[in-house]
């Protein structure tokens, strides 16, 4: 029986700020420490006289958590502002929420990736454990850190599975750089790439595939859904 895995990639409806206004603070309470006050300030203020060091405008957000086993913090997201490339990319500081101490310094982009594909592979073990299923196949639809998190997290929790077919809307250095990633990390895996042009190859892969990962921002169908012959079985 294959398993759709769909995630498609909208533009989620964000606040953009101008660079010196203040960044919403989403919980409606207060910042719980100054290092965070001061960050707000940075974002806020740059640095623009002549002479002086100048953050990238970004776009500050406190967003409050609560782990069973973890200790209560909180994480402030720092994006770039409208495509600015200098300084950090995307980032999610971690900060105990008692000391203000910071705690972790994380890729904001990794960290989506990684938290949206564990969320789909822990559907797919409940649905089908991997002690009482046997998958071989995997079908991908895109090139970008959803795939290769979605294949990493399916490749690691389902032994069995020995081939991976990653289909893009064309070939290009980002599928190459996927590609070549996921070889030299799963070496024992067959992995094979395919344009959605090939429309014949793409659907022999859907057909024999166990699981169909879908991570694009496209606005068609990727495939008539009767090529998925086995999700009817």
């Amino acid at each position: 029986m294959s398993l759709l895995i769909p995630h498609r990639l909208r533009r989620r409806p964000s606040h953009r700020l101008h660079p010196h206004t203040a960044a919403p603070n989403p919980t409606g309470a207060r910042l719980p420490h100054p290092l965070l006050e001061l960050g707000t300030a940075v974002h806020r203020h740059p640095a623009s006289h002549s002479g002086h060091n100048a953050a990238p405008p970004r776009a500050l957000h406190a967003v409050p958590h609560r782990g069973a086993s973890a200790p209560r913090s909180r994480s402030c997201l720092s994006r770039p502002w409208r495509g600015d490339t200098r300084g950090l990319p995307a980032s999610t500081l971690v900060l105990d929420e008692d000391t203000g101490a910071a705690v972790a310094l994380v890729n904001a982009r990794t960290l989506t990736a990684l938290r949206t594909a564990s969320g789909s592979v822990l559907s797919a073990t409940l649905l089908h454990p991997p002690s009482a299923s046997h998958p071989t196949h995997i079908a991908a639809f895109g090139a970008g850190a959803q795939i290769h998190a979605h294949i990493t997290l399916l490749l690691s929790s389902y032994p069995t599975l020995t081939h991976a077919t990653i289909i893009n809307r064309t070939s290009n250095a980002r599928l190459d750089a996927l590609l070549a990633s996921l070889r030299t990390a799963h070496p024992h895996t067959h992995f094979a790439t395919l344009t959605s042009a090939q429309s014949q190859d793409v659907e022999a892969a859907v057909h024999v595939a166990d699981f169909i990962c879908t991570a694009t921002s496209a606005t068609a169908p990727l495939f008539p859904a009767e090529w998925s012959r086995r999700a009817h079985t």
